[in-house]
């Protein structure tokens, strides 16, 4: 962890408890708002396959997850500060990978997974959306537009996506819109494919896109398969996304994780990133000749 992220999720540890009760107060809400929704049989069996944890662990992964909350926040707050870059690449001959946050969150949110990804021979590409409140769709088409010109300007033939929260969304939206894409494989992290009840409480187009029911959401149903598989994981202990089997998508692999993390915990989970791997590996993603990138980085834009 860089020192200044270190510093200043330092400096939040007195909001700690903060950070703890707004944690279980969003599980509760997210609980509540999300418990009379009806699964579909693959939902159900999902779900039904996982062994639930006992009540004083759920609490003790609430207090580990109000902490990497914390870190998050600091990270993403430390690289909204200038100079910024809108995308970073690294350099090396492998299949591009994009790391996509969400909703009101920034790439720095992903430092961790970015960096395991790293570790694994992979060659990352960190990108940050114009501006996270705009229509998914335009969002969407961004990435197109992204994916367009990273092929250009690195020669590569095809890339891969690993996104978070909202950017899971974006991503299988711009595949099904733009199929021509060549893109190896789409994974999601904690994405609401098919809409969270917090998002009611959000502020933007996107926001209203992600509710459920949503006319956008009506647009792209679940298990609308495409050329390109949609990877989903979750973990049943979800505090933004309501119900936390909204995420199951059924146009690719869908894992519950085994730790009851919240909305954030598969960005730091090694177990996540594992998954993550996999799936890429899966696909033929392929790693970079050499070892591991180094930290300095090509910036465009």
């Amino acid at each position: 962890m860089r020192a200044s992220t270190l510093l200043l999720s330092l400096l939040l540890v007195p909001l700690v408890p903060l950070l703890l009760l707004g944690m279980l107060l969003l599980t509760l809400y997210a609980w509540w708002r999300g418990r009379r929704d009806e699964q579909d049989p693959t939902q159900a069996q999902l779900f039904a396959e996982r062994a639930k944890p006992p009540l004083h662990t759920r609490a003790l992964w609430l207090g580990v997850e109000s902490m990497w909350q914390s870190v998050a926040f600091a990270r993403q707050t430390l690289h909204a500060l200038p100079p910024r870059r809108r995308l970073q690449i690294d350099p090396g001959d492998g299949t591009p990978v994009i790391v996509l946050s969400g909703y009101l969150e920034n790439s720095g949110t992903m430092l961790t997974l970015s960096r395991r990804l790293r570790d694994q021979g992979f060659r990352v590409v960190q990108a940050d959306f114009p501006s996270t409140l705009r229509p998914i769709e335009s969002n969407a088409d961004w990435l197109r537009d992204t994916i367009l010109e990273l092929l250009r300007s690195t020669g590569a033939e095809a890339v891969a996506v690993v996104a978070h929260s909202m950017g899971g969304i974006v991503s299988r939206v711009c595949v099904h819109r733009h199929p021509e894409l060549p893109v190896r494989t789409v994974v999601s992290l904690a994405s609401p494919h098919r809409g969270t009840h917090l998002a009611r409480l959000g502020i933007g187009r996107s926001a209203r896109d992600m509710t459920p029911g949503s006319e956008f959401m009506r647009a792209y149903p679940p298990h609308k398969r495409g050329r390109v598989p949609v990877h989903t994981l979750v973990s049943d202990q979800e505090n933004i996304v309501s119900p936390s089997w909204s995420v199951v998508l059924g146009e690719g692999e869908n894992v519950v994780l085994h730790e009851p993390v919240g909305h954030v915990g598969p960005l730091f989970l090694r177990s996540a990133s594992a998954h993550v791997v996999r799936w890429l590996e899966q696909a033929g993603v392929q790693r970079n000749a050499t070892q591991r990138a180094p930290a300095s980085s090509q910036l465009v834009g």
